[in-house]
């Protein structure tokens, strides 16, 4: 079990990218970025929405880009 998120909200998905980071998104609307060792993060975005599924796409032949993030979300009705 990967238990990363401080914030005590529940996270709704999860997807790893080539350079070993993993994406988060949860009932805070945000996504954060994690090390794969679960001891760095960053938030990358708010949302307006809450998310139930994430994507990830590499968008760049660079090394270690950062890929375009792809989410579902609902309005939590």
């Amino acid at each position: 079990c990967l238990c990363v998120r401080q914030d005590l909200q529940f996270v709704t998905a999860v997807a790893w990218t080539p350079a070993n980071q993993l994406f988060s998104c949860g009932d805070d609307k945000s996504i954060m970025i994690w090390s794969a060792d679960g001891k760095s993060s960053q938030k990358h975005c708010d949302l307006e929405a809450f998310t139930t599924d994430i994507a990830l796409h590499a968008a760049s032949s660079v090394k270690n880009a950062t890929p375009a993030v792809v989410v579902a979300c609902s309005d939590g009705a």
